[in-house]
């Protein structure tokens, strides 16, 4: 995970996640030691868990492994999802960009959490 001020994960050498938008949000917008690095630290937990999806995203250094499909693993996603929305919680967005940033991933997690919990 990032450190405070430092850039978080890149796709890949020429395209880095922060410089891509789509959304009319000036990426300088959103502080890299506030929702950026949360998201940035979910991504990294993320592809860990899930290495298919990080090579799927274009994360450098996990195709050749295969995430852990047990019940474990899924517990371990739920975890992540619970210990970002919690970060979440703890965060005060300074700007109109940080707290659209912050209700988009929340809903994201909220959705992955009932999907993991579902039976």
């Amino acid at each position: 995970m990032p450190r405070p001020g430092e850039r978080g994960p890149r796709l890949n050498d020429d395209h880095d996640v922060r410089e891509h938008d789509r959304s009319g949000i000036d990426a300088c917008d959103i502080d890299a030691s506030g929702i950026g690095a949360v998201s940035d630290g979910y991504i990294v937990g993320r592809a860990a868990l899930e290495p298919v999806m990080a090579t799927f995203w274009g994360i450098p250094g996990h195709d050749h492994v295969w995430g852990d499909l047990s019940p474990t693993g899924w517990a371990r996603r739920r975890d992540l999802a619970l210990h970002t929305l919690r970060l979440l919680d703890g965060s005060r967005p300074d700007n109109r960009h940080e707290r659209v940033a912050t209700d988009v991933l929340r809903e994201r997690l909220l959705v992955d959490v009932a999907l993991l919990e579902a039976e």
